[in-house]
């Protein structure tokens, strides 16, 4: 019945602590046990604990003064001894992966890489026999549309000189024409002429006789 009556509680004098459900393993320096009809302390509020571990001023007291013990570049040397760790780790996985690389393999990275520059500039110049190509083509069609187009101005010059030739040669036939009708007018008017003056020869001669 004693031990029933016995309930647990923490806290200070004049402060009240929170609650939470601790375990008695946790709390054995913490927790203390009494008996809630004892009035020795009556200025202590204590507040009932279920089975949460919860610290107490005291535990932070103690923590502080554990604190208080280390040097003063504690948090410093961790820090700066984790750094460390992580590079020597970091170094043992590059040379992991170093060993694990194969002994010509920077070897055959430039032989990859000058192949790679012999195919681009096999690249190069193929495609510039290419262009030399297309552009030899190209100037070859243009030369073909010049010559046919000279072609055509030639035999369109040579049908204009035709067409005035002909022009020409017909002009020359009618004059050709006229003056042989101008000299047949004349020859006949001649003809007239020499006959009428003839006719009057005759009539004097006549008269002249008788």
């Amino acid at each position: 019945m004693q031990e029933n009556a016995k309930k647990r509680s923490i806290g200070t004098k004049g402060k009240i602590t929170s609650s939470s459900n601790i375990d008695d393993n946790n709390i054995k320096n913490v927790v203390e046990y009494e008996d809630l009809s004892d009035d020795q302390d009556t200025q202590v509020k204590r507040i009932k604990v279920n089975d949460k571990s919860v610290p107490s001023s005291d535990t932070t007291e103690k923590l502080s003064k554990d604190n208080n013990t280390l040097p003063a570049d504690f948090f410093d040397n961790s820090s700066k001894t984790s750094s460390s760790q992580q590079e020597k780790t970091t170094n043992e996985k590059l040379s992991k992966d170093n060993s694990t690389l194969p002994a010509d393999f920077f070897e055959n990275s430039s032989k990859i890489s000058s192949s790679q520059q012999e195919k681009t500039t096999n690249e190069i110049e193929e495609e510039w026999i290419l262009f030399q190509k297309l552009i030899s083509k190209e100037t070859q069609v243009s030369n073909q549309i010049a010559y046919e187009d000279e072609e055509e101005l030639q035999r369109d010059r040579d049908e204009m000189l035709d067409r005035e030739q002909e022009m020409c040669f017909k002009r020359s036939e009618r004059l050709k024409e006229v003056a042989k009708k101008v000299r047949e007018n004349r020859e006949h008017k001649m003809a007239v002429l020499l006959y009428d003056i003839q006719n009057i020869f005759d009539i004097q001669d006549y008269l002249c006789y008788y």
